[in-house]
Formats: structure tokens, sequence, C-alpha cells
């Protein structure tokens, strides 16, 4: 049997596999990003040319276009220092299924660490902003800066940025337990999809309001929220959200103790629909008032502390 060799790798069919997603080979290119060795005057269109800012290849990209990022090298001497890309990023209407991907080697947390976004340092600003339907970002960290507009912000009040994709990425860094800003934080936005993810210390991880009418369906499953209880206000705070699932998430801390509500799953207004199963929950506690403020039709079903099912 004889072997076909591509001199270029996987590249050499045109484009990188990267995780599970082939987003991109519908689209008209492919962008790389590379922060050490970019410049954001290359065409971005092979990995020797890339951009080196996320804006620049944002920029350049089109509808159902990909743009993959260098993992950044990580000091084996110090395990925190593994560099971040830089500067707050705005995907703007147009863009429509437009994906991020970080190509982390290895998978998990490790993977999205290597491929860290984070803000300017004078920067108050969302590291991320979306404006436009169905996008998606995959295997990266995302770090929001304290005091600031969070990490990932999406809101169909300024633009039709429905249809957002959140996969197998890593948060970071205190918002503050009172405030009215996530770390993902989406307002009016609908069939939201946030799986995979590990959040840590976040105050409020995930933040999703209604501004203009009830939010149909938001998926938030099997993700982690983890750290210390004094730096969690609430892991998730919901307004009112039609055909909501959280499924085979781990709230791996005691209950929040930061800001007013201190609540695992915190639901406002007045509430929604769905289902809340296959949890756990870092308290021994067994009744539901205790780690979620339920509103609406909202069933919890397969969700437990420890050791105990959680009832009514």
């Amino acid at each position: 049997m004889g072997f076909t060799n591509f001199p270029n790798g996987i590249t050499s069919m045109g484009v990188p596999i990267a995780g599970s997603n082939y987003a991109g080979w519908w689209g008209k290119d492919v962008w790389f990003v590379d922060d050490e060795s970019g410049s954001d005057g290359y065409s971005g269109n092979e990995p020797t040319q890339a951009k080196k800012t996320i804006q620049a290849a944002i920029t350049a990209a089109g509808k159902a276009d990909t743009i993959f990022l260098k993992p950044r090298e990580i000091d084996t001497s110090i395990h925190s220092n593994h560099g971040y890309y830089t500067g707050t990023n705005i995907i703007p209407t147009g863009k429509t299924g437009l994906a991020i991907i970080g190509t982390g080697r290895g998978i998990g947390i490790g993977s999205a660490v290597q491929c860290m976004i984070e803000p300017d340092a004078a920067s108050t600003d969302t590291t991320i902003t979306v404006q436009s339907p169905a996008v998606t970002i995959e295997n990266v960290g995302v770090k929001a800066v304290a005091s600031g507009s969070g990490a990932i912000y999406a809101s169909a009040s300024v633009a039709q940025a429905y249809g957002l994709t959140v996969s197998n990425c890593f948060f970071k860094d205190y918002l503050g337990a009172s405030s009215s800003v996530g770390s993902i934080h989406l307002v009016t936005t609908h069939w939201t999809t946030i799986q995979h993810c590990y959040f840590k210390e976040c105050g409020v991880a995930i933040h999703h309001n209604s501004a203009v009418a009830a939010v149909r369906n938001i998926v938030i499953k099997d993700c982690d929220f983890v750290g210390a209880a004094g730096d969690w206000g609430q892991d998730i705070r919901l307004g009112d959200v039609t055909e909501m699932v959280i499924d085979s998430c781990r709230f791996a801390h005691a209950q929040p103790t930061a800001g007013t509500r201190k609540m695992y799953i915190d639901m406002l207004g007045t509430g929604g629909t769905g289902m809340i199963s296959n949890c756990r929950f870092g308290v021994a506690a067994t009744t539901q008032a205790t780690v979620a403020n339920l509103k609406g039709t909202v069933l919890m079903s397969d969700a437990f502390g420890s050791p105990a099912a959680i009832t009514s």
C-alpha cells in the first residue's frame, strides 16, 4: 500500500483541523493570527503571513470565515506565564457566522490558556464584543478587567447577535459579585449555547437579561464553576428566558458569599421556562432554595448537592 505525503502537513489541504470545529470550510477564507511573529501588514491567509492582532483578522474576514489563533509559548518555570493576545476586539455587523478558534496544544483548560486574550491594561472595555449573528468562539481563554465590561458581550439591542456559541473556553478574574456584568454578558440574545467552559472566580459567570422581550433558548451545559465562595455572587444570573436548559454543570465551590444575592443560579424578573438537570453543587444542603432562586416554570431534576438529591 502506498502513502501520500503532504509537505506542509494537514495545511496542504488548505485548512488546518482544530478540535472538532470545521467552521470556515464553507466560507471564502481562513485567517491566521500570530501575536509573536505576525504583522497586521501581512495578508493573514497563511501561517507564515499571519496577522498580529485578532482585530486585524476580524476586520479582514468576511461572513462564515474562520480565524485561527496560534498558541503562545508557556514558560515552564512559571506556570502562569503564558502570555496574552492583548487588545479589545469587536466583531461588527456583517460578519455573520465568523468563528474565532484557538489552536492550543492538547484539550481543555491547558489548550485554552495558550490562546489567552485580555484587554489593554488601561481599558475597561469588553474583551470581545459580538454584534453579528451565529458567531463561534472556541478553545480560547478570555480575561476580563476587574470592574470592567466583561469578557464576552453580545447584545441584540445593539445588533442581532443571536445564535452565539461559546465552546471549550476558559474565563478568569473577578468582576464584582454585586455588579450587573458577567464574564459572559448577554442582552436579549436568542439561541445561545455555552458549553464545555471553565469559569474561575468570576463574581458572575453568565449574566443573561432581557432589555426588550423574553429571551428564547439558552443552553448551558457541561461547564465548571470554581474558586472561593467569597469570589462568587451568582454563578448564573438569568432574566426572562424561555426554553432554558442548564445541564451537567458542576459548581465546585461553597454557596456564594459575596454581594447580596448569594446564589448559584439566580433568576430575575418573572422568570422563564426550562430545565436544570444533572448538575452538582458544592454545598451539603438538600433544598432547592439553597442553590437556586427559580421563577416561572423551571423544573429541577437530577440535580445534586452533597450527598442528597435536591428537592423542591
